[in-house]
C-alpha cells in the first residue's frame, strides 16, 4: 500500500511502516497522547513514550498494517492495524498535535479499513474514550456506530491477599504452544464465529511480552490467559490480563473463569508488580460482578465503535479489548 496524494497544498503520503519509522512514531506517538491528556486534565502531562518493542511487536504482526504518514516528507501519524480472524480493528492512530484538523487523520483511518478489508475482514472497529468529543465525532463522521463500554479495571496485588495457585492451572511452557493453538481457535469461536485469537498467543511468545496461564480439566486444556509483564525499562510496577478464554461446555465455566484469573494474580504477585489491569466488554454485567468480587475496581471506561458489521460476544467468560 502506497498512498501519495495532494492535500489542501501539503504533498500527503500513506504507506506501511519501516524499522527507520520506529524512533520518530514513537516520539509522533509521546507528542500526540501528551497533547491529549493535558488538554483533558487542565495541566502540562508528559506521556510516556511506547515501548520500542511494542511497535515491533504491532510490524511482526500486521507488517503491512502499521502505517505512517508523512506531510511534506515529515511523520506527522501513524495507525496500528490488528487482525483477530476476520475481526479487524484499528489503534491507536496517532497524529502530531500540528497536523490535526486537516484530515489527515481521516486518511489515515481510511487506509487502515482498506487494510482491514483486504486482509478479510467482516467487522471493523476501534475503542476510544466516551468521554473525548472529538474523538467520538471523528469516529462517528466516519460511519462508525457505537456499540458498548469496555470497562478498565484495576487490583492492588498484596501479599497479604495472596492465594496459592489453583491446582486446575499452571504456567504454559512456549514448547507446548503449537498444541495449544487448535484449542485456542475453538474458545475463539466460541465467543464469536469471526474471532481468531492465534496471533496474540504467538506474539507473547515471540516478543517475550508475558506469560501465558492454562486452565486443565480432566487432562485437557480448555482455558487459558494472558498475563503481559512486559514493560519499558524502569517502570515494573504494572502487569495487565490481555485475555481470558474458558470452554463455556465445562460444568461451572464461571469456577474457571475465576481459577485463571487468580493464576494470573499469583503470577504477577511473583513477578513483584504491585497492580495488575484488565479490560473487558461491559455488556455482561455478570463478568464485572464476578471481577469486582475478585478484588477488581473500576478505574475507568472506553467505548467501543464498529463499522462493517455487527458484533456480539456469546461467551460471558471472557475478557478482551480493541486497545493495543
Amino acid at each position: 500500500m502506497k498512498v501519495l496524494s495532494r492535500f489542501k497544498g501539503n504533498t500527503i503520503e500513506i504507506r506501511p511502516m519501516r524499522e527507520i519509522d520506529i524512533p520518530e512514531s514513537r516520539r509522533v506517538g509521546q507528542e500526540a497522547w501528551s497533547d491529549l491528556v493535558s488538554r483533558d486534565i487542565g495541566r502540562k502531562i508528559r506521556y510516556p513514550i511506547r515501548p520500542r518493542r511494542i511497535v515491533e511487536t504491532y510490524m511482526w504482526k500486521e507488517p503491512k498494517g502499521c502505517l505512517v504518514v508523512y506531510e511534506n516528507d515529515i511523520l506527522v501519524g501513524s495507525a496500528f492495524s490488528h487482525v483477530w480472524g476476520n475481526v479487524g480493528w484499528v489503534g491507536p492512530i496517532e497524529i502530531l498535535p500540528e497536523s490535526q484538523n486537516k484530515g489527515i487523520g481521516r486518511m489515515l483511518l481510511n487506509a487502515s479499513e482498506e487494510y482491514l478489508r483486504n486482509r478479510g475482514c467482516q467487522v471493523i472497529g476501534v475503542e476510544t474514550m466516551p468521554n473525548m468529543p472529538k474523538n467520538l465525532h471523528f469516529y462517528i463522521m466516519g460511519g462508525y456506530v457505537p456499540r458498548q463500554l469496555t470497562l478498565i479495571t484495576e487490583k492492588p496485588v498484596r501479599v497479604s491477599e495472596s492465594k496459592p495457585i489453583p491446582p486446575s492451572t499452571r504456567e504454559l511452557d512456549g514448547g507446548e504452544l503449537d498444541d495449544l493453538l487448535p484449542k485456542v481457535v475453538d474458545l475463539s469461536k466460541q465467543v464469536n464465529p469471526l474471532l481468531d485469537y492465534s496471533i496474540e498467543f504467538k506474539a507473547m511468545f515471540k516478543k517475550q511480552l508475558g506469560q501465558c496461564m492454562v486452565l486443565e480439566h480432566e487432562g485437557k486444556i480448555e482455558g487459558a490467559a494472558l498475563l503481559h509483564s512486559y514493560t519499558r525499562s524502569g517502570d515494573s510496577n504494572f502487569c495487565s490480563i490481555k485475555l481470558v478464554l474458558v470452554n463455556n461446555n465445562l460444568p461451572n465455566p464461571w469456577e474457571a473463569f475465576i481459577d485463571l484469573i487468580f493464576a494470573c494474580e499469583t503470577k504477577a504477585l511473583e513477578l513483584g508488580r504491585k497492580r495488575i489491569y484488565s479490560r473487558f466488554s461491559g455488556d455482561n454485567p455478570k463478568t464485572y460482578s464476578v471481577m469486582t468480587d475478585c478484588g477488581f475496581r473500576l478505574a475507568n471506561s472506553n467505548i467501543r465503535v464498529v463499522k462493517d458489521g455487527d458484533y456480539v460476544e456469546n461467551t460471558d467468560f471472557h475478557i478482551s479489548s480493541w486497545a493495543g
